[in-house]
This record gives C-alpha cells, structure tokens and sequence, in this order.
C-alpha cells in the first residue's frame, strides 16, 4: 500500500510506496523534508501509479528531468523499463530481492547521481 499525504511546507499532495510513517519523504514540488504522518491515507500502489502518472502529464514533466527512480543514486537499471532500488536491503520475510522501480515510482528519499 502507498501512503498519501499533504507537504508539511507547501500543501501539496504527497505519495509514497516504500515509507512508513514517522520515516522522511522529500516533496516533488519545493524540495521541503516532511514526516509522513501517522495518520497517512492508504490506497492501493495500483492507485498510487494512476494518480502519479496523471500528475506527471499535468504538470508537463516529461520534458524536463523529474526526481524519480532513474536518476537517483540508489538504482539500478536491470536493461529494460524497471531497475531495482538499491537504497535498503531486501527484508528476506517481505522481498527475495531488491524491489523493483520504473520512472514513475517515487520513494521520497531521491538522491541524485553523482
């Protein structure tokens, strides 16, 4: 599940996939670091990327180089449309392997690469 969220700085609607609350999520729109709350709504990651996707096309990012998973420094790319974020270790009860992220995927830790 994803949890959705409102930045503590500029109001905007947060989303994020692999947090939990009390963890740090860094806001697509001012680059301010809020705690996702406990109080996070959960909707379903199918819904996350739908809403995502939609936002991204609204606000005409496809021409300028977004913040998202193939930029940061954590991931990487498996040759085809997904790679793999490298930024916490597999839980072995959760995942077998590293998860696997594409362009529209945000975790809210984005760092870029060097």
């Amino acid at each position: 599940m994803a949890l959705k969220f409102q930045c503590s700085k500029c109001g905007a609607d947060m989303l994020v996939k692999y947090l939990h609350p009390g963890e740090t999520a860094k806001c697509r729109k001012c680059g301010a670091e809020s705690a996702v709350p406990g109080d996070a709504r959960e909707i379903p990651n199918e819904q996350a990327d739908i809403e995502i996707k939609t936002s991204l096309f609204q606000e005409e990012k496809k021409d300028a180089a977004p913040d998202n998973c193939p930029t940061c420094r954590y991931f990487k790319d498996s040759g085809d449309d997904e790679g793999y974020c490298h930024r916490y270790p597999p839980k072995a009860e959760v995942f077998s392997r590293y998860p696997a992220v594409t362009a529209l995927d945000w975790c809210g830790e984005h760092e870029k690469k060097a």
